[in-house]
């Protein structure tokens, strides 16, 4: 189609125009006209090169701030005349969306649909078969990116171009590009990054990337208390090495102490290969205390680990020496007093995560599983395979209504299980799991002999029975299986809050059926049921960075124990009771 005129107008081919008006006459008009649509910017602050803060003057001009309508004005038409380029005087984000309007050319269709919108209505629709966008397609699709060059002297540049995104020769995608901004900026190495793509070569049609960092600061300490009612008051200090040497290693070292899990000490260093945003090695240690129902746990862990990140999947391939003692009750019916495990315990973790995933840290994963075991040829002192697994998803039912669905399995194929250690056993209950029941309150259970008040001795009954002769109560040791799953529906209210309605089951156990304790009477009386269930409501208040959860859950099915004999004059009648409501208080990195 042949081009319009001089004299003649324009039309807009996706919207209706308005009655044209008379243009200023000649070239001196159009000159205008265009330096004033060039001053119609978004917003900007003319500063001196280099230089960043408040507003500044700049020769004889300053810029204003703009508008709604970003009307130009003479003080920023007079700094068009004297510079030539506005975008040279922008902050840095807007330049990159400038160019990014360049390079897609949405700029240029804005800009005619803009004027023609203004300008011009016609009775009879002028169709233009070559619209502004088509034809900065075209460019588009005729520009490649090419060289990049660098300028830091924080880590080796052979690292810093593992992290790009994209390759010389490649057709220009400003996508790619924000990408490889995005993966260096979360190596934490450095700051005052910028990723900036130049000006297409005219007869080349080549880009070219600069980019320039600074360094980040090296030690990065953290402090942070925290209460939960599975954990009680806790605190956490942390301190991180974010690069040891040129080649991008790191270091970090994690303390918590907590009123009810007791502590942990966590160390980690890490070493990038391949695409170092997202794979990387680990050589990990971890030593900490934990009470797990009835049962305190010393352990003692180190291994090497290796992240990779395939299509949305990662995958962690890990080896760990574990050292772990259980400390039980004395008169524990197996396994009492302090027991000590070694185990080297090989395992795979799989997790998904998000498209285009950089290696940034996530708080939870859609989907989780965790394979793991060991064998008494590789010096371990248990035999066992154990699958865990951990699925979330959020559904949106409307425009305030959202169901939320959670779902956690766990196996364990073992040949002797009073031999498992306590950590690679599974308990259910507390704030993440079946609200209603206490933290890791869901287990199993095993007896307790009773004491001989003359003797000290907690009597057994021949072998190779070797039980009990009399049940003194019982303890919580953990599971074989584990299975609980939320239904949870939230309705969010105004003021960043939402109230939550909700239905949990689960329980840990070692087989399928009703759950007995060991030394119950015949039948079905002081037998518990293979799930416990329990609903409740609970509000939401979203936080900048996190959500704090209050929840009051009301169990629906009783917990029964059996008859038991402390001393030998006084007996236990044991029964069946249902616990009250409880209250839950959380904090979830879910916004």
């Amino acid at each position: 189609m042949a081009q319009a005129g001089p004299g003649s107008c324009r039309v807009s081919h996706r919207r209706p125009a308005r009655p044209c008006r008379k243009r200023q006459g000649g070239d001196q008009g159009r000159r205008r006209g265009a330096a004033r649509q060039r001053a119609r910017l978004p917003e900007f602050r003319a500063l001196p090169q280099g230089r960043r803060g408040p507003q500044r003057r700049h020769g004889r001009a300053a810029a204003q701030p703009r508008g709604a309508r970003g009307a130009g004005g003479p003080q920023a038409l007079r700094l068009l005349r004297a510079t030539g380029r506005v975008d040279d005087h922008r902050p840095r984000p807007q330049r990159l969306a400038r160019q990014h309007q360049h390079h897609t050319g949405q700029a240029g269709a804005h800009r005619a649909r803009g004027r023609a919108g203004r300008r011009c209505r016609r009775d009879r629709p002028v169709v233009s078969a070559d619209p502004p966008a088509s034809a900065a397609a075209r460019r588009r699709a005729a520009e490649t990116l090419g060289l990049t060059s660098i300028q830091q002297k924080v880590v080796d540049e052979t690292l810093v171009r593992r992290y790009l995104r994209y390759h010389e020769g490649d057709p220009f995608d400003l996508t790619q590009v924000l990408r490889t901004q995005f993966a260096l900026d979360d190596s934490q190495y450095f700051s005052n990054l910028e990723v900036l793509p130049a000006e297409p070569d005219r007869t080349t049609r080549i880009v070219l990337v600069n980019i320039h960092a600074d360094p980040s600061r090296r030690h990065h300490y953290s402090f942070g208390p925290g209460y939960a009612t599975d954990t009680g008051a806790r605190g956490t200090l942390g301190f991180e090495d974010r690069r040891i040497n040129q080649h991008g290693h790191s270091f970090s070292l994690e303390v918590q102490a907590a009123q009810v899990t007791r502590y942990s000490l966590q160390s980690r260093y890490n070493v990038p290969f391949g695409d170092p945003a997202v794979e990387k090695l680990t050589l990990a240690g971890t030593v900490e205390q934990r009470q797990l129902a009835d049962v305190t746990t010393h352990t003692f862990s180190v291994g090497p680990s290796i992240t990779e990140v395939t299509g949305s999947w990662q995958h962690v391939w890990l080896l760990t020496a574990t050292r772990t003692t259980s400390d039980l009750p004395a008169g524990a019916e197996f396994l009492p007093g302090a027991h000590t495990d070694r185990l080297l315990v090989p395992g795979i973790d799989l997790a998904s995560v998000p498209k285009g995933y950089l290696g940034e840290a996530l708080f939870e994963h859609p989907f989780f599983a965790e394979l793991r075991g060991s064998h008494t040829s590789l010096g371990s002192d248990s035999n066992f395979i154990q699958l865990h697994m951990q699925v979330e998803r959020v559904f949106r039912l409307g425009r305030k209504w959202h169901l939320l669905l959670r779902d956690e399995v766990g196996a364990s194929l073992v040949s002797r299980f009073s031999q498992l250690p306590a950590v690679f056993r599974f308990f259910a209950g507390g704030d993440n799991s079946v609200r209603g029941f206490g933290y890791n309150d869901l287990s199993p259970t095993e007896a307790v002999c009773t004491q001989d008040p003359k003797t000290l001795q907690y009597p057994r009954k021949p072998p190779p029975d070797n039980t009990c002769q009399s049940v003194a109560g019982f303890i919580k040791v953990g599971g074989k299986d584990e299975l609980t799953g939320t239904v949870e529906v939230i309705r969010d209210l105004p003021n960043n809050l939402a109230i939550a309605t909700f239905f949990d089951y689960g329980n840990a156990f070692d087989h399928l059926g009703r759950q007995c304790a060991p030394h119950s009477p015949p039948g079905a009386a002081f037998c518990s049921p293979l799930l416990q269930y329990s609903v409740g409501i609970g509000l939401r208040v979203r936080l900048p960075v996190l959500t704090l959860g209050v929840d009051i859950a009301q169990p629906l099915s009783d917990t029964c124990v059996p008859p038991t004999q402390p001393t030998p004059t006084q007996t236990s009648p044991g029964g069946c009771r249902r616990p009250g409501p409880r209250l839950h208080i959380n904090f979830s990195p879910k916004l």
